[in-house]
């Protein structure tokens, strides 16, 4: 049986996941900068899903790709601009 498989395996994944998570930005010399945040899967998805439901869907007029939209929409919540929800 390969690494990784196998009764528990997921529950492992899980366990790991839980304990590595973390968030880390980095800036660079040109001004733009990056976040990342590491964690369980249900976790991301759990942020996915809450960044995508602020994103909401795209309205006339508005310019902005999703990854645009869920970039402010998570500044927004970092900011206290809405509530989470």
């Amino acid at each position: 049986m390969s690494a990784g498989r196998g009764p528990g395996a997921a529950a492992r994944g899980y366990a790991k996941g839980k304990k590595d998570r973390y968030g880390r930005g980095d800036a660079y010399s040109n001004g733009s900068g990056s976040f990342y945040a590491q964690g369980t899967a249900t976790q991301i998805a759990t942020v996915m899903a809450s960044l995508d439901a602020l994103a909401g869907p795209k309205q006339p007029g508005d310019d902005r790709t999703l990854d645009q939209r869920r970039f402010d929409a998570f500044m927004d919540l970092i900011c206290g601009r809405v509530q989470p929800g």
